[in-house]
This record gives structure tokens, C-alpha cells and sequence, in this order.
């Protein structure tokens, strides 16, 4: 079958962009890996010839891409969507206006589906967005920008276009947006302020250099426990949780890194994306999310002081 091609129009905006950022921009749903290999095998070309991801686009460039890639939308869950699923979300809304919504995300709800994943918050937002009447029927308006760990509770953004969605991913890349977490790690952490650089290679890459890096501080600590603020400069999977051990302590409710956890302990990871910063719309919008009640009452519990 013969493949048949869209041609991609390049504003003077767009003019000395990277050709990769260029069509991520027009079709958030192609990832890198994916727009590699359709360079590569050239059902993506600048001028009917093969270029490379970094190829800078000029405003005359003749830019095609196979309609086979634009027509690869995103499919959303088919999945019955309780109203108390719906309401969970809605009632953790700490920030929304036309291009994008802030959660407070409640500890144990994924925020995308996986094999052993029941409902996450992927599944509930396109039901969420028709309930507020922002629901164009057939056309995905929600884009994930960032990801938590299921276990961890805290601010998550979500872009309502594409437009959004490309520059808030941009953001995270180049680091622009600052974070604070909270965490409460079992034991009494003996520095009280420091950075933490590792490397964390869990595609088993081999790589060399490092490639986490969090600053750190203790806000109170006793015999028992510690109450830290960490802020991530890097953003690897499970990046604090790592970085916890670290400073030689789990965080509370680690189930996975903590060699001591039993399950009738502590079921709730106490580790809670807290504050974020974002350049957003020629301004910063800064959002703030409470604290869980369970972790608040383990504060209380351990006499620990925010």
C-alpha cells in the first residue's frame, strides 16, 4: 500500500527550531523514539530528503510526514467511571483555568493505567472534563505533562491542549520549574542541608555520569524520625525515594526500598510533592497542596514539626 503524506506548515515562529520540537509541538502524541525511527525509515523528511531530529528548520523548508503518524491519536479508556471516581478528582482541584488543571493527588491512585492498574487518574479526566462542560466529544484534551509514583501524593499538572502540553513539557525538560516535596524518613538524618548526587540506571544503561541530583533539608528530627524537604533539580524515576537512602533512612511506607516493611505498619508512602513554581503564560503561577490527613497525623504522632 502506498504511503500518503501531509505536508507540515512552518510558521516564522517556528523558524531556526529543531525539527523534532517543531512536530512534537503539532502532534504531542509522537514521542521521540517515535519520530527517530520515522525519520530514519522517512515517513518523516524536510525537502524529500532524510534529516536528523536536531535539523534546524528554515521558513521555505518543505516538511512532509506520513498521514499514517498523524492519524495515530491517543485512544482513552474505555473503562466505567464511578461518580465517586469522578468526585475524588473534582474535589482535589487546587488550581484550573482554560489550559490546564492542578491536582492535589490522593496517595494510591496511578496517574496512568498499566497491567495491574485498575482505574487511574488517565481513565477518570476525560469523564471530569465533561462533567465541567470543556468536552469536545472525540477529540483528547488532556495532556500529561509530568508523572508521580502512585504511592506519592501532591501537586500534578495536566495540560487541556496541545499548545500547553508542549510548553509545560518543555519546561520540565529544561528544568525551569522548581519543586518541593515533603518526606518523613525513619531515623535521625545526622546533616542537616546538603545536596545529593547519584546515578540511577534503571534500564540498566550503563551509564557513568551522574544524573540525579536533589538538594536537601531538615526541617525537624528526632530519635525517630526526620521531616525533610527535598527539592529535586533532576527528575529520574523514584529519584527521592533513592535519594532517601541516601541520607542513610527510607521514607515512611516505602514499600519497595524499605528492607524493613511490613504491610500492617504503615500503608501510605509519606512523600508529598508540596510546592511547584511554573513559568506559565509570561508570569509564574505558584501552587501549593496540603498535606494528607494521614500524613499530618504521623506528625503529630512523631512529634515532628513542619
Amino acid at each position: 500500500m502506498t504511503e500518503s503524506y501531509k505536508i507540515i506548515q512552518i510558521t516564522r515562529d517556528e523558524e531556526n527550531s529543531r525539527l523534532d520540537r517543531v512536530i512534537r509541538k503539532k502532534h504531542p502524541y509522537l514521542n521521540q523514539a517515535k519520530i527517530e525511527k520515522s525519520l530514519r525509515s522517512k515517513l518523516i523528511s524536510v525537502n524529500q530528503k532524510k534529516v536528523a531530529s536536531n535539523y534546524r528548520i528554515n521558513l521555505g523548508d518543505y516538511v512532509q510526514i506520513a498521514n499514517s503518524l498523524v492519524q495515530e491519536e491517543p485512544q482513552y479508556s474505555r473503562k466505567r467511571i464511578s461518580e465517586s471516581n469522578i468526585k475524588l478528582l473534582a474535589d482535589n482541584i487546587i488550581y484550573r483555568d482554560g489550559d490546564l488543571i492542578a491536582l492535589n493527588k490522593p496517595s494510591g491512585l496511578a496517574v496512568q493505567g498499566g497491567s495491574k492498574i485498575k482505574i487511574s487518574i488517565d481513565d477518570i479526566m476525560p469523564e471530569l472534563l465533561k462533567n465541567m462542560g470543556t468536552w469536545t466529544e472525540n477529540k483528547p484534551i488532556h495532556k500529561l505533562v509530568h508523572r508521580l509514583d502512585k504511592e506519592t501524593s501532591g501537586i500534578l499538572i495536566i495540560a487541556l491542549n496541545n499548545y500547553t502540553a508542549q510548553e509545560l513539557s518543555l519546561s520540565f525538560k529544561e528544568r525551569d520549574i522548581s519543586k518541593k516535596y515533603l518526606a518523613i524518613l525513619k531515623g535521625k538524618v545526622k546533616t542537616n542541608n546538603g545536596q545529593i548526587s547519584t546515578i540511577i540506571d534503571k534500564d540498566n544503561r550503563k551509564i557513568t555520569e551522574i544524573n540525579a541530583i536533589s538538594d536537601y533539608r531538615i526541617l525537624s528530627k528526632n530519635s525517630q524520625a526526620s521531616l525533610v524537604e527535598f527539592s529535586p533539580i533532576t527528575g529520574k524515576n523514584h529519584q527521592l525515594r533513592l535519594h532517601a537512602l541516601e541520607l542513610g533512612f527510607p521514607i515512611l511506607g516505602d514499600n519497595r526500598y524499605d528492607p524493613s516493611f511490613i504491610d500492617s505498619n504503615e500503608k501510605n508512602l509519606h512523600l508529598h510533592a508540596v510546592e511547584m513554581k511554573i513559568p506559565y503564560q509570561h508570569n509564574i503561577l505558584k501552587l501549593k497542596a496540603e498535606l494528607p490527613e494521614y500524613f499530618l497525623k504521623t506528625l503529630s504522632r512523631l512529634k515532628l514539626k513542619l
